[in-house]
């Protein structure tokens, strides 16, 4: 996979079956600088959340972002769909016709265009508006998300307000019971008169995907969606999303811990480790076949209910804590708690030294590790 911040060589080599492709990405959060940093003039500090990833997102398919709490995957999400500005990469984006044609008219023809793709990293945020319609994002927490103070129907029919969807007040109740009816919501009407607290979790949750396919994306993130769910109804939240993801023909980024979950319903894995991507293909070959010791050391951890394979999840391939975001480690970043650098000592200068590339060992496997160099 080649990166480049050469935009022009980029679109070059664009993949029209792919709805976003993303090159470079970085997001840096900088750190407060205190008195003594100012008096001795220490030099800024950053938390480096997203650190220069690639990957490229199908149209109609579920990308899997995985890894540990911290590792970046939710600031990678918000910075696609611009809710944090990038530090800096690409992000090419193809967005809908009605939203091209907006996009040129609030910009006054000024917005670049490259073969129907848009770089959303480098849009001005007074341009964004347009590309909310085709940019929705599902939290992780319901209900924080959701107007405690506004009712169901309310909370819905704000976006199309603001996006000027529906002709009038009666056309937009129409559609919200529709929308709700589409996630089974029902009785519609009644749920649409209750206030989120008179909800439960994964009725709110529902809410949350209606509200996002009012405005009929194409493309959505879905951030880590049935963590906060009880277990028993799990399983029909991911239903729901697989039927509206076929339905509608949306691309979903999908962010979860659970790498037997994100096997299971995606298309594509990608598995990241302190802002990095470490090990990126199709999600049956990812899982069956791993080659980064982060990744195998994921799979071992699974809870398994077969005692005989207790003794297996203790042989995990890791030790020790995350390193800091803001004093990453020199080289390979996860090599601190790597066990293969420990048994491999052709590479341990090559994992203290440099960091490995994100490479293709087979076709659409990528993995970024010195035993496969």
């Amino acid at each position: 996979m080649m990166a480049t911040t050469d935009i022009k060589e980029l679109v070059k080599n664009i993949d029209q079956n792919n709805l976003m492709i993303v090159r470079e990405l970085k997001k840096y959060f900088p750190i407060r600088s205190g008195f003594t940093d100012f008096i001795f003039r220490r030099p800024s500090r950053f938390v480096r959340a997203v650190d220069n990833i690639d990957f490229d997102i199908p149209k109609g398919k579920i990308f899997a972002l995985v890894g540990e709490s911290g590792c970046g995957k939710t600031t990678t999400g918000m910075t696609l769909i611009r809710l944090y500005n990038p530090t800096g990469g690409h992000v090419l984006f193809e967005p809908k016709e009605d939203t091209l044609k907006d996009l040129r008219e609030i910009s006054n023809g000024r917005i670049m265009e490259y073969d129907g793709y848009i770089d959303l990293a480098t849009i001005p945020g007074k341009w964004l508006k347009p590309l909310r319609r085709d940019l929705q994002i599902v939290f992780q927490d319901p209900y924080s998300s959701l107007n405690p103070a506004y009712k169901v129907y309310d909370i819905l029919e704000e976006p199309m307000k603001v996006h000027g969807i529906g002709d009038s007040k009666d056309e937009r109740y129409d559609m919200v019971l529709k929308a709700l009816e589409e996630v089974k919501l029902v009785p519609a009407e009644d749920i649409a008169n209750r206030f989120p607290h008179m909800l439960s979790g994964g009725q709110r949750q529902r809410v949350v995907l209606a509200r996002a396919l009012l405005l009929n994306p194409k493309f959505i993130v879905a951030d880590e969606p049935i963590a906060m769910i009880d277990v028993s109804l799990r399983a029909e939240i991911l239903i729901t999303l697989l039927d509206l993801k076929e339905k509608h023909n949306i691309s979903i980024l999908f962010i979860t811990h659970d790498l037997t979950l994100a096997g299971n319903i995606s298309e594509y894995i990608a598995v990241m480790y302190l802002g990095k991507i470490v090990e990126m293909g199709k999600s049956d070959v990812v899982i069956k076949k791993p080659l980064h010791p982060y990744t195998k050391a994921l799979i071992k951890a699974i809870p398994t209910p077969d005692p005989s394979m207790r003794k297996k999840m203790k042989d995990i391939w890791i030790k020790g804590e995350v390193s800091s975001a803001v004093n990453i480690p020199e080289g390979c970043r996860f090599h601190p708690r790597c066990m293969a650098y420990e048994e491999h000592p052709e590479i341990q200068a090559k994992c203290r030294e440099s960091e490995p590339q994100l490479i293709e060992v087979e076709k659409g496997h990528y993995v970024s590790c010195w035993l496969y160099k």
